[in-house]
């Protein structure tokens, strides 16, 4: 099982803000971009005793697929450190690990003795294009984003500028610190479709 753990150096990031999803999956589509998922995402975010929010880290499952017949059930671990903005971008250290069911994965980590703090739901559609991950999300409540992950900046910057967005609203925020900032009226935990 150890070599189903993956380590993503310094994950770099950026959202693109109030999207047109349609039209962004067409630019992608017609520059070579994969489509890889389009589906509802389950999420949970895990915590003891505060000791993970204390240290700005993130412990996340996810379950890709599973309200989709056509998509089998994908479940994945997360653990995020070291986060901080360079520049404009989300940059952290991730590991990931899979899982095999989402409820036990979410039942092994309350066995230890960590608590669900946020639970939530998204409609998120993921593509490769070169060296890059995109992904557009759609919640309820809010506009739909794009979110822009590499190995270097130059990257994303060079998609931006092929998408045509490069006058489009940035952010770096987490989707928590996003809603915080500009739509403070929703919040995260509960949110469903």
């Amino acid at each position: 099982m150890v070599n189903n753990i993956r380590l993503k150096m310094k994950e770099i990031e950026v959202k693109i803000l109030e999207i047109d999803p349609a039209a962004i999956e067409k630019s992608l589509l017609k520059l070579g971009a994969e489509k890889k998922f389009s589906g509802l995402v389950k999420v949970r975010y895990f915590d003891k005793n505060g000791e993970i929010k204390k240290k700005k880290d993130v412990l996340r499952v996810r379950q890709f697929g599973a309200d989709k017949g056509d998509q089998p059930e994908k479940v994945e671990v997360c653990y995020k450190t070291n986060k901080h903005t360079e520049n404009g971008y989300k940059v952290c250290d991730e590991y990931h690990l899979a899982g095999h069911n989402f409820d036990e994965s979410i039942g092994f980590f309350e066995h230890l003795g960590f608590e669900i703090t946020c639970s939530y739901e998204k409609k998120r559609t993921v593509f490769k294009y070169k060296n890059l991950e995109i992904v557009i999300d759609e919640y309820p409540q809010i506009s739909p984003f794009m979110e822009i992950e590499g190995e270097d900046t130059e990257s994303i910057e060079q998609l931006i500028k092929d998408l045509g967005v490069d006058e489009k609203e940035r952010s770096s925020k987490s989707i928590g610190g996003l809603l915080k900032e500009k739509y403070p009226h929703v919040q995260l935990d509960g949110l469903i479709f």
